[in-house]
């Protein structure tokens, strides 16, 4: 990958200052590599404020680099954005490329075998940017999970701990755009825990604090 910023861990973030040319949707595509199952980061305004949520697929090591991309509305003008590591699994990333409008699709093409693994972040088939929000966080017992997005039958929750282990899984079915499930997490301990969303064709991660 040459020169990349490596061992990116839980709450390890990067500030860059932009000058958006005008203001309107962007591709961002992320350069971006781990050996771990699970890493993720969020995109946000430097204020907390969040463009998109990325998961980064086990690319097969530290050094084997696929591209992750997000579509994100942003302003015009200088202004600050920052990388946020939302896991506890370690990523590497090689280089940032921005490019002007939706291109309908995200998703992460791995460097050793072209698979793809679809991502939440956009789809064409709604015209729009997908949505997968998941709240309250941090939450004292259960939260919700919204979905608007074409994905379609079976899919899995998965509530992991830091280490690694299965705690919990959760099997729903989805048959319209939008849905909400709620999910407990009941007789776990207070802390951090990875959320593992995924049906036959796409998956997500995302990062719950129980309180």
């Amino acid at each position: 990958g040459g020169l990349n910023v490596a061992w990116i861990n839980q709450g390890d973030w990067m500030e860059y200052t932009v000058d958006v040319a005008t203001a309107g949707a962007y591709t961002v595509k992320f350069r971006v590599a781990t050996a771990d199952n699970g890493a993720s980061f969020l995109m946000d305004d430097g204020s907390g404020n969040s463009y998109a949520q990325i998961a980064v697929p086990n690319t097969g090591g530290f050094q084997t680099y696929g591209t992750a991309s997000a579509v994100v509305n942003l302003k015009a003008g200088v202004q600050t954005l920052r990388l946020v590591s939302t896991s506890f699994y370690a990523w590497n990333i090689n280089w940032i490329e921005f490019d002007a409008g939706a291109t309908g699709t995200s998703n992460v093409a791995t460097a050793l075998s072209g698979t793809e693994v679809s991502s939440f972040q956009a789809d064409s088939s709604l015209g729009r940017a997908a949505v997968l929000l998941l709240y309250p966080n941090p939450t004292p017992d259960a939260f919700y999970l919204d979905m608007n997005d074409s994905h379609t039958g079976k899919f899995q929750v998965q509530i992991i701990n830091p280490s690694g282990r299965l705690l919990k899984t959760y099997s729903f079915e989805k048959g319209l755009p939008e849905m909400q499930v709620q999910v407990s997490l009941a007789g776990l301990p207070a802390g951090v825990y990875v959320v593992h969303i995924g049906g036959d064709s796409w998956q997500e991660v995302r990062k719950v604090i129980k309180l």
